[in-house]
């Protein structure tokens, strides 16, 4: 593990009646396990690593940096897509190399990461080396107050951003499978994808972002595949609102 939030260490001044050597020795121990590298984030969650921050996954011979929350529904989300744009700011899709996830760093709406290592998304080909059978849909923007906060597990969702072929919502059997699949997080009023009717296909590596379910002129999900629309549930002709858009996977 790369990273400990800050509050893990508050504790060395607050603690009452626990020796600080015992803390510390505590705080060592929990480093030194976090510190290796497992398959996901949920794994490391399942071996009692609970602080959000950035893990290394893959294998002892090929690994990647992450971010994981290790808190929302339990735990265990890697990062895949992070966009984080400011009103009438540049930025689109953009595709991470090989191996690379988006790291989470600024966690304010009304700020912007285009052209840091936050900004942009994992490929089809990384994703599909990640071990996952749930994909987290979280956003927020300016132009409205919902939270955008869902979950699918719809296989056709799911082939459809592991290899960027295919589609998440193309036809009547593919919206009943996501339906069914649908779980809404704590505090999501999102419209999506329940009013949704289609979706863009063979959208590559930008399966993720790139329109996968939306209602023509209501509800879009995207960041900037059309010149400055980043749309959140809503829809938006250009440039109208500061957004974030969030993809995780479990």
């Amino acid at each position: 593990m790369k990273k400990i939030p800050k509050a893990f260490f508050m504790g060395l001044f607050v603690l009452i009646g626990i020796p600080i050597s015992l803390y510390v020795m505590s705080a060592f121990n929990y480093i030194s396990k976090c510190d290796d590298v497992r398959p996901s984030c949920l794994d490391h969650r399942k071996a009692g690593c609970n602080i959000s921050g950035d893990y290394s996954i893959g294998s002892a011979t090929i690994k990647s940096e992450v971010s994981c929350d290790m808190q929302s529904d339990q735990g265990g989300w890697t990062l895949v897509a992070n966009y984080l744009h400011r009103l009438g700011g540049p930025g689109g899709p953009t595709v991470l190399a090989s191996g690379k996830f988006p790291q989470q760093n600024k966690k304010i709406l009304g700020l912007d990461e285009v052209g840091t290592e936050s900004w942009g998304n994992t490929s089809a080909a990384t994703l599909s080396t990640v071990p996952f059978a749930e994909v987290r849909f979280r956003c927020q923007t300016t132009a409205h107050q919902r939270l955008i906060d869902f979950a699918l597990t719809s296989k056709s969702c799911l082939d459809y951003f592991r290899t960027g072929q295919g589609s998440c919502l193309g036809s009547t059997e593919e919206k009943t499978e996501l339906m069914k699949s649908l779980r809404e997080l704590p505090g999501n009023g999102a419209k999506l994808p329940l009013v949704a009717d289609k979706g863009w296909k063979d959208q590559g590596d930008f399966a993720l972002v790139n329109y996968p379910f939306f209602l023509d002129y209501k509800n879009h999900w995207a960041v900037g595949r059309l010149p400055g629309r980043f749309e959140c549930d809503d829809y938006d002709s250009g440039g109208t609102a500061s957004t974030w858009h969030q993809i995780w996977i479990r």
